[in-house]
């Protein structure tokens, strides 16, 4: 079992919590804090198959802010799911992911969701 085994895992269920409606984006936002702050908030060189859950983690520490939704679950779980070696691509495919959400309609999605940034949703 790989070090980062345990924190993948325990991510993985966060997120599955979340997709199926069991915990809100709250729960997500304060565990993912949570995990971070009993980690250390540690830095890993992107080639480091540890880099992976530590960077999902600081997303979700700031979905609010960065709008992250639960309709992102699918591309959080392939990025958190890479398998060893896969790294380079899975780092590639995680960038891309972000230049394809349409922020307008977002925040149109989000305009009455009182969790997210209403400063940015206004255009703040």
């Amino acid at each position: 079992m790989s070090k980062s085994e345990p924190l993948t895992k325990e991510i993985e269920l966060l997120l599955l919590a979340w997709e199926t409606g069991k915990v809100d984006e709250k729960h997500v936002h304060l565990a993912a804090e949570a995990m971070l702050d009993d980690l250390g908030w540690p830095e890993y060189d992107p080639s480091d198959p540890r880099a992976i859950p530590i960077e999902l983690l600081e997303h979700l520490e700031l979905l609010n802010h960065q709008w992250i939704i639960s309709e992102d679950i699918p591309a959080l779980l392939a990025f958190l799911r890479t398998a060893p070696g896969g790294e380079a691509d899975a780092w590639e495919s995680w960038r891309e992911y972000w230049k394809t959400i349409n922020y307008s309609q977002r925040a149109e999605t989000l305009k009455d969701r009182p969790y997210y940034s209403a400063s940015r949703l206004k255009g703040n």
